[in-house]
């Protein structure tokens, strides 16, 4: 989109999309939940306060919509790997005052673990303030779950609006 709206000639663009390994990443209707509760998922990093992906923002944002005993569960799988000292379980359970119904899982993940993450939840939901592709909506999506997402960035080649949620950005920092 934005090539066409730099006058690109349309006829002149090919899109190359990152492959998902759909022999992994497909939908499993009869993954069990743990729990009987509405998950939204995030998968991303969070090195930092404030980090791009939006782990911190999503949070605080759950802890103020739901309630400790509402049906409802957000899972932080969270890549920490860009900051190994940053101790992001402690930052997300102080600004959610421990929310109990936030689960961080900071453990790596191989392919069928993340799979069957994603085939266990209810929805995607990434806040991010910038993405180049960001292959883990693009898994998810294989999975056939529902992606929230940031209504701006490289995702938005395949986050259609006839398939996702699209947050509104309100502003840019």
């Amino acid at each position: 989109r934005q090539f066409i709206e730099n006058g690109i000639i349309p006829e002149k663009i090919v899109i190359l999309p990152h492959g998902v390994d759909t022999s992994v990443y497909y939908p499993q209707p009869h993954v069990n939940k743990p729990l009987p509760e509405f998950i939204f998922l995030f998968v991303g990093g969070f090195a930092i306060p404030g980090d791009r992906k939006g782990a911190d923002m999503l949070a605080a944002a759950f802890a103020e919509e739901f309630g400790h005993h509402e049906s409802v569960r957000l899972i932080l799988k969270i890549n920490t790997i860009y900051n190994p000292q940053f101790d992001c379980v402690s930052y997300i359970r102080q600004i959610t005052k421990n929310h109990p119904k936030i689960t961080i899982i900071t453990e790596n993940y191989n392919q069928q673990q993340l799979a069957h993450l994603y085939n266990m939840s209810d929805v995607h939901v990434m806040p991010t303030r910038g993405e180049a592709f960001s292959m883990n909506i693009a898994e998810s999506m294989a999975c056939n779950k529902t992606a929230i997402v940031t209504n701006y960035s490289g995702h938005l080649d395949y986050c259609l609006p006839e398939f996702t949620f699209l947050i509104r950005l309100a502003k840019f920092v």
